[in-house]
This record gives structure tokens, C-alpha cells and sequence, in this order.
């Protein structure tokens, strides 16, 4: 298993708290201000980063698909490399590169699951009471 630095852990969690500030305030596509900075993983040089996201407000994997594009273009990803280099002082400036975080929405599913065998659970139980 992987072991974490303090230094580590404490880079991304300041990649991750300044890439959440530049997404929501210097990049300007509405397309992309929706999106929320779940994790952060580097490597142990420092020099590539992925950075986890999720959408709260879309459910369908085509416009998933389409807004990863959008994330994970070029010119963008320079520009949010050179924003992150402003904000952060590091001796090389990491590769980015953004995933989907599918967590959220296996959660949300998960949960629903539960939802419903309970639900099933409570109308079996009241069932064999009044048959």
C-alpha cells in the first residue's frame, strides 16, 4: 500500500483548495462552474496530479463525457497549471489532468438500494401482521 508524506498530503490538499477557488472564480465557461473538487492524487515527485470532480447537477454520461472534455482541454489545462503556479510555490509546476469521480453517484445509488429493501422490509413485516 502506497504510504503518504505530511508534505504530500499537505501539497494537495492546498492544490486542492486553490484548484477549487480557480474553477469557481477565474475560469469562465458556465459549463463548468458546477463542479466540485472532490479529491486530489499526486504523485510522490510532484510532478502529475489528478484531480477528482464531480458534477451535482447532471446524471447523464454523455454530458459527463462532454464536460470532461471540456476540463481536460489544452489550453485550459495550461491555464489553470499557470493560475496554480501563481498560487502555489512549487519547484516544478504538476501536469493536470481531471477524472470523475464516479463515488458520488455510486453512493447516491447505494443509498437508494437501501431505501428500497428497507422500505420492502417495513411492507413484508406489516404484511405477516395481518395475514
Amino acid at each position: 500500500m502506497k504510504e503518504k508524506t505530511y508534505r504530500i498530503e499537505k501539497i494537495s490538499s492546498e492544490i486542492k483548495k486553490e484548484i477549487s477557488i480557480v474553477l469557481k472564480n477565474d475560469v469562465n465557461n458556465p459549463e463548468i462552474k458546477t463542479v466540485t473538487v472532490s479529491n486530489v492524487a499526486i504523485s510522490k515527485d510532484l510532478c502529475y496530479v489528478k484531480i477528482f470532480v464531480i458534477f451535482l447537477d447532471i446524471v447523464k454520461e454523455f454530458e459527463i463525457k462532454n464536460k470532461m472534455k471540456i476540463l481536460n482541454n489544452r489550453k485550459l489545462l495550461k491555464y489553470i497549471r499557470f493560475l496554480l503556479c501563481k498560487r502555489i510555490i512549487l519547484r516544478t509546476a504538476p501536469e493536470i489532468k481531471f477524472v470523475h469521480d464516479f463515488s458520488f453517484v455510486r453512493n447516491i445509488n447505494l443509498d437508494n438500494i437501501y431505501k428500497y429493501f428497507k422500505e420492502f422490509e417495513e411492507n413484508f413485516i406489516h404484511y405477516k401482521k395481518f395475514s
